[in-house]
């Protein structure tokens, strides 16, 4: 709000009761002690149908109304090991925003992760939250050795770089995580961090 923005809009697409998400992560609580709106998104009500030009496996999806209505988006990913694909993070973030992740699980999880990144609204901002991070036993851990301290947050208009560094992190070479190469090879981003300007601030 102090950037200017007229109105800021909070959802997710959760796979747990969103009501018990938001409240149980401290996320209404924040958006809320911050002027945000905390936006349902557990109906299909709230979802528009768009064309994604140029997918491999997906070519259309469901996406939740208000990213079709905002002037900015910004991504927030929480850093984490997933047993379906190795990591979520930037990319993988973008199920969040649609409503049939079933659809991506039974073809090709990696490409459709892919394949959603060509859609014409990308984020602005990608916002990687590495401050309490799930190693291992993701997408939702076991006990508390699941997390590792990392205290760090990650700053990216390139989501594609954004989960390269995210999965070096991890310890797990970029290769591994099959959505990155593919999304690379595709042209949506740059998982060569070698070749990127990278700023390192520490506080």
């Amino acid at each position: 709000m102090k950037a200017g923005a007229k109105e800021v809009y909070i959802f997710d697409h959760t796979c747990d009761n969103w009501v018990n998400c938001y409240r149980n992560s401290g996320i209404e609580k924040a958006a809320k002690s911050a002027g945000a709106k905390v936006v349902p998104a557990g109906s299909e009500s709230y979802y528009q149908d768009i064309t994604i030009p140029g997918g491999v496996n997906l070519q259309k999806a469901k996406v939740h109304q208000l990213l079709l209505e905002t002037d900015v988006f910004i991504n927030v990913p929480i850093l984490k090991d997933h047993e379906s694909t190795r990591m979520t993070c930037c990319l993988k973030n973008s199920m969040g925003l649609v409503w049939d992740r079933g659809y991506w699980h039974s073809n090709n999880l990696n490409q459709c992760i892919a394949d959603y990144a060509l859609y014409e609204k990308k984020p602005a901002l990608n916002v990687i939250d590495c401050y309490n991070v799930m190693v291992k036993h993701g997408p939702q851990g076991i006990s508390k050795e699941d997390i590792v301290l990392m205290k760090s947050l990650m700053l990216t208009t390139d989501w594609v770089a954004g989960d390269a560094a995210a999965a070096k992190m991890l310890g797990i070479a970029v290769e591994k995580i099959e959505y990155i190469p593919i999304a690379h090879k595709m042209g949506l981003g740059n998982m060569n961090l070698e070749s990127l300007n990278i700023k390192k601030i520490k506080m």
